[in-house]
């Protein structure tokens, strides 16, 4: 939690469906600096959709922290 309690819940996904829907995120108690993720996969796994939905929904989620940071209160900043 952060330093008011709020909790920010993360944006339904299809992994709600798979995966207990109780995902919180919590703003970082430090500065921290920014940095790159990269996906990498074995070529066979290119054209499988389930890769594919994954690689998407993780280059969404992270263009969405891009665009949508949480503030310090730990709650989207156009909240």
């Amino acid at each position: 939690m952060t330093r008011t309690g709020k909790r920010r819940k993360l944006r339904k996904t299809g992994l709600d469906r798979i995966t207990v829907p109780r995902h919180v995120q919590f703003s970082v108690a430090v500065p921290t600096e920014a940095f790159t993720l990269s996906l990498l996969w074995h070529p066979r796994f290119a054209a499988d959709p389930a890769h594919q939905w994954l690689r998407t929904l993780l280059r969404e989620v992270c263009l969405d922290m891009q665009t949508d940071p949480i503030s310090a209160s730990g709650v989207h900043s156009n909240s």
